[in-house]
């Protein structure tokens, strides 16, 4: 297993694939058939979330170190081709609304990998603040979409 340190799956007491954090909080996420996911320019530092196309990791920027989330959605996870285009178009449609506009998290970046059939794409990370997360260490403290912080500044003013 030549995973890099920082995305290697620990393993629970039964020495069963851990993707992070406490084992019943362990998601159960589709993974990538032929291997592990990769972003350019991005260290995937662990598994934080997913849905039924993907998965959302912690990633750390190689150039500035600024931590964000990355979603891999795979192809595997769709009937046929069209939906995943479709997917794939409207998540590029979509990319410059999110920087317009401050109720949405903005993607920064978006790609795919034809090969390994997945596409990514960065987007801010926002942290729910009521409750405690397990990469409070890594993230700035208090971490929320520019939208609420917006709010919240417009009410101490």
């Amino acid at each position: 297993m030549n995973q890099p340190e920082a995305i290697r799956p620990q393993t629970d007491a039964e020495g069963s694939p851990s993707w992070g954090g406490p084992p019943a909080k362990a998601p159960s996420l589709p993974r990538a058939p032929t291997g592990l996911s990769t972003v350019p320019d991005y260290d995937l530092l662990r598994c934080i979330g997913g849905s039924a196309y993907g998965d959302v990791w912690l990633a750390r920027s190689k150039a500035t170190g600024v931590l964000r989330a990355a979603k891999i959605v795979w192809r595997h996870t769709f009937e046929d081709d069209r939906p995943f285009r479709r997917e794939f178009e409207g998540i590029q449609r979509f990319e410059k609304i999110s920087r317009e506009h401050p109720s949405q998290l903005a993607l920064f970046h978006i790609g795919r990998n034809e090969a390994d059939r997945y596409f990514y794409y960065v987007m801010e990370l926002a942290d729910n603040l009521d409750t405690a997360t397990d990469y409070d260490q890594l993230a700035p403290p208090h971490r929320q979409p520019r939208a609420n912080a917006d709010e919240r500044s417009a009410k101490d003013h």
